[in-house]
Parts: structure tokens; C-alpha cells; sequence
């Protein structure tokens, strides 16, 4: 079909039916559209790469990367403007000759945040006991020895 809604509307029918083919094609043609909408997109590729869809799976991980990409710009972008602010601000008060307390941080060697500014954190690792949590171990490790009847040394 050469009508890109009746192209559409038939690979959503397919998709419907559970042709991953027509839900791959369903996928670009949402990715394709104008606005493109991104998360129907990425549903259906999800679903034909549950099908055993390679193309799908590819075109997921593609999707995730460009988002993931486009993420960190914008990140980077609020970070520029939060630096562009603070540099402006640095020097409206030096033209003022008066110390602010954002200045009297920063001389200090402190940190300072403006709103907005993204943070990376690192990632929390759970930490995991080698001794079951009723083990003798645990008990006296935790300091819960003497509560289930066993003395602390």
C-alpha cells in the first residue's frame, strides 16, 4: 500500500493477530510517523523480539540507545545552563564587591548546587551474608546473640 495510515492500520491488524512481522513494520511505522511516538514504537519491538524477531530485538536496543543518548544531552544541557547561571550570578556579585554566601562556599572549597543540576550517584551493591540470617553467626554478628540465648564472649 502506497497510504502510509492504510500501510498502518494493516500491520496493526497483523500485529493484533500476533504476526511478529506485522508488528515489527507496525513499530517502524510508528517510529517513522510524524510526530513519531516513540513508546508505542518501542512496545511493539518488545513484542516481536518476545516472538523470536532479531530485526525487533536490534531495532529495541537502537531505540534505547538513541533515548539514552538524547537523555544525556538534555542532561548536559541543564547542567551548561545551571554553570552559565552560576558564573553569571559569580559575577553580578563581584561587580558588587560583597562576598556572597554561594562565593564564601565555593572559596571554602564546598560544593555548590544549584536547582536542577543533575548528580551522578554511584550505585548501591546489596551486601549479601554467606551465613543464613538464624545461623549462629549472624546472631552473634549482628549483636543479637544474647536474645536468642547464647552468650557474648
Amino acid at each position: 500500500p502506497v497510504d502510509a495510515e492504510e500501510a498502518r492500520r494493516l500491520f496493526a491488524v497483523a500485529a493484533e493477530k500476533g504476526n511478529h512481522r506485522g508488528m515489527l513494520h507496525l513499530a517502524q511505522a510508528l517510529e517513522a510517523a510524524a510526530p513519531p511516538d516513540l513508546d508505542a514504537a518501542a512496545e511493539w519491538y518488545a513484542r516481536a523480539a518476545e516472538k523470536g524477531n532479531p530485526e525487533a530485538l536490534a531495532a529495541l536496543k537502537a531505540l534505547a540507545r538513541q533515548r539514552r543518548d538524547r537523555d544525556v544531552e538534555a542532561s548536559q544541557s541543564k547542567g551548561a545552563a545551571a554553570e552559565a547561571k552560576l558564573e553569571a550570578a559569580a559575577a553580578e556579585d563581584a561587580s558588587g564587591g560583597e562576598e556572597s554566601g554561594q562565593e564564601e562556599e565555593e572559596r571554602q572549597g564546598r560544593a555548590v548546587l544549584l536547582p536542577g543540576t543533575p548528580i551522578a550517584l554511584p550505585k548501591a551493591r546489596p551486601v549479601i551474608s554467606e551465613a543464613p540470617i538464624h545461623s549462629p553467626a549472624a546472631k552473634v554478628r549482628c549483636g543479637l546473640g544474647s536474645l536468642f540465648g547464647r552468650k557474648k564472649r
